[in-house]
């Protein structure tokens, strides 16, 4: 046994049991929010060149769009904006296997909707993961076809992405863009740190500069295009013991929940310090979490 703060600390197996985030869909969810309170977007510019992107799509008929891993939608609101400034009929297709954050997206577009907003906007739901979406749609005579396909940092829990994004670029129609965007830098070191402590069975780590390979090796000839964007956390948080806050930021970066609880002193001080020595960097006196993406956008011509 050991002491942290006063406070009595079993060395054992059972008072350690191994906990990922990718097993508790509620504290996920919870503790993703509670994360994107303390982000900082420091890149308006790139904002506003995928903005520009999407804007470019119209179509005199209903335009398909399929969002894959939208959480609550929150990233998604900006995106249907857009689309709706250049097209009156929407057809907007999500897929999250998190029963939490379809229901809340479900509620926000039906508020929307309620207040004279995204009215030009059909939404369809499914809550599975992109792989038995996929085998679904397979399964089908006539396969839905897509204008825009986005994923937004959920390549992560992809077993095999090559091949997700061999199917989804299928699922495009001519022209159509399929947008993905994934961290690299700092949080992509951050979780090859703790797989060294907690093993992901069901997580590949891998950020943008493993998936420029992976597309690379399995669709050679297509027109693959990059763009990065700054973007940071702050963490500052993270480090007070006792702040709710700073533990539920720290727990949806690592992966892991309740890390301070369920690490034995002498790890948690190891990963803290990569954390804070590898991962952050200060400005203006405050600790921020370097979390960079980088969008990597597939056009079908």
């Amino acid at each position: 046994m050991s002491s942290r703060q006063g406070k009595i600390v079993r060395k054992d197996k059972m008072a350690y049991e191994r906990k990922l985030m990718v097993y508790y869909e509620e504290e996920y969810f919870q503790r993703y929010k509670t994360t994107m309170k303390y982000a900082l977007d420091l890149d308006d510019q790139q904002q506003k060149s995928r903005a520009s992107t999407f804007s470019n799509f119209r179509k005199d008929s209903e335009l398909c769009v399929l969002a894959i891993g939208t959480s609550n939608g929150i990233k998604d609101a900006g995106i249907i904006n857009v689309l709706l400034s250049s097209n009156n009929c929407v057809q907007y297709v999500v897929v999250d296997p998190s029963k939490c954050a379809i229901n809340e997206f479900k509620h926000t577009s039906m508020a929307k909707q309620s207040e004279g907003h995204w009215e030009g906007v059909k939404f369809t739901f499914h809550q599975k993961t992109i792989e038995e979406y996929l085998d679904d749609s397979r399964k089908t005579k006539e396969q839905s076809k897509f204008d825009i396909i986005h994923a937004q940092h959920c390549a992560y829990f992809f077993p095999d992405p090559g091949q997700v994004f061999l199917g989804l670029y299928e699922l495009l129609n001519k022209g159509g863009l399929l947008l993905n965007a994934l961290c690299f830098g700092a949080w992509e070191r951050a979780a090859e740190e703790m797989a060294k402590y907690y093993p992901y069975p069901t997580m590949n780590c891998n950020g943008s500069a493993t998936l420029r390979q992976i597309l690379h090796r399995q669709m050679p000839d297509t027109n693959i295009q990059y763009f990065s964007r700054k973007f940071a956390i702050k963490v500052d948080e993270c480090f007070k013991e006792e702040s709710s806050d700073g533990n539920m930021i720290l727990d949806f970066i690592l992966q892991i929940l309740d890390t301070r609880k369920n690490t034995p002193d002498r790890q948690f001080s190891e990963i803290m310090s990569f954390f804070k020595d590898q991962c952050c960097y200060t400005v203006d006196g405050e600790l921020l979490f370097d979390g960079d993406e980088e969008d990597i956008v597939i056009i079908r011509e």
